[in-house]
């Protein structure tokens, strides 16, 4: 989690013992608590500060979370047909989540990986 895990999972012994809506309940209490340690404007700065030469989508994607952790904004929405906008904006690992609309049902499946 603390390394920008996207997902976590249980192994098969765990999810299929006698208590998997414990082991689950758990494991979610236990990335709560490490993501509430996460400095997420250290990571802005790492993220920023490696990325030279951007394009002019990563440039706008990468405002846009700098613009959403100084008005400690509850949400980042991002219109796109691919997915990409969304993705970029991820890599700059906003507190905020990120809502993606798109006309896709592709890339809205794509997304929810």
């Amino acid at each position: 989690v603390l390394d920008g895990t996207d997902c976590v999972m249980l192994s098969g012994e765990t999810a299929a013992g006698d208590f998997p809506q414990n082991a689950v309940t758990i494991m979610r209490r236990i990335c709560e608590e490490a993501e509430a340690f996460i400095d997420y404007k250290s990571l802005y700065m790492q993220s920023s500060a490696s990325a030279a030469g951007v394009s002019s989508v990563e440039a706008v994607c990468a405002s846009a979370v700098k613009a959403a952790m100084d008005s400690k904004a509850a949400l980042i929405m991002a219109l796109t047909e691919t997915g990409c906008t969304a993705l970029m904006l991820a890599k700059y690992r906003p507190e905020a989540p990120i809502l993606a609309i798109s006309a896709s049902e592709t890339t809205i499946r794509q997304l929810l990986l």
